[in-house]
């Protein structure tokens, strides 16, 4: 008696494997979107305020910069942390 077999349950079970491995990929896919949509609105509250610390910085800068040929406080201070002059700093890109 010949004992023939089908490939009906092995093929179902790969069909299955994948299905749940796909599946289980789209989830984490999603998930780590919503991590970085939370992330990116975070980042989108505080780039305002940093972009105004580093236009305050950015003058300050300038204005000791044009000071310390005057100033022994601040050459002293242009000369210990290497502060140069700069143009206006390019506006970020979005």
């Amino acid at each position: 008696m010949d004992k023939s077999y089908s490939p009906f349950p092995a093929l179902v079970t790969v069909l299955a494997i994948l299905v749940l491995y796909f599946s289980f990929d789209l989830y984490v896919t999603l998930r780590q979107r919503s991590v970085q949509h939370s992330q990116m609105d975070a980042v989108a509250k505080v780039l305002p305020e940093a972009q105004k610390i580093n236009t305050s910085m950015m003058g300050l800068s300038r204005d000791l910069v044009a000071l310390a040929p005057h100033s022994p406080g601040a050459k002293k201070l242009v000369d210990d942390f290497k502060i140069q002059a700069v143009r206006q700093a390019p506006p970020a890109k979005k």
